[in-house]
């Protein structure tokens, strides 16, 4: 199997190349759906089987001894993202 990390332009037309599998990373549904789209449609281009290439959506679990600490601990993380990369 050959895996793919990212879906930088780069790493997607070398998954909808290559790939067997990707591994991307998003805060929601609405921010990954778009990439997994691209990768399917360039891999048809490429005239590969878009439903071939299997996709993983990464998740990061925050826990706290509450539900408060944890609240607090996903707002500090969410001062740290950027979605447009800056």
């Amino acid at each position: 199997m050959l895996y793919q990390a990212g879906t930088s332009p780069a790493g997607r037309a070398f998954a909808a190349e290559h790939a067997e599998c990707v591994f991307m990373s998003g805060p929601s549904k609405k921010v990954i759906a778009p990439r997994v789209a691209a990768i399917r449609k360039l891999a048809a281009e490429a005239g590969r089987d878009p439903a071939g290439i299997l996709m993983f959506g990464m998740m990061t679990v925050i826990v706290a001894p509450t539900d408060a600490e944890a609240q607090a601990k996903l707002a500090d993380y969410r001062r740290y993202a950027d979605p447009e990369g800056r």
